[in-house]
């Protein structure tokens, strides 16, 4: 499988990255990887969320907040992204 290229600002990286101490830090994080096949539990991108709407000041909505919204790294940032254009 052909990994897609990063699309998201560093402050996401290492938010992310911060949830996945075991993952190789040279080794570029794939955005379309499950989370769960790098490391990442259920509870873990329940973390990612809370962690991330700190990072970037926003709030999920409920109905947002679900594992397909956070499967992977270019699915989380889409909703990332697209909480920090509501609140522009």
């Amino acid at each position: 499988m052909e990994h897609l290229q990063q699309t998201w600002p560093d402050a996401f990286e290492e938010t992310v990255r911060s949830l996945l101490p075991a993952y190789p830090a040279q080794q570029p994080l794939p955005p379309d990887a499950s989370f769960r096949s790098v490391g990442l539990d259920s509870l873990g991108i329940m973390t990612l969320v809370m962690r991330l709407q700190q990072r970037f000041a926003v709030r999920f909505p409920p109905a947002v907040v679900a594992i397909a919204n956070f499967e992977t790294p270019a699915a989380a940032w889409r909703t990332v992204s697209a909480a920090l254009d509501d609140n522009s």
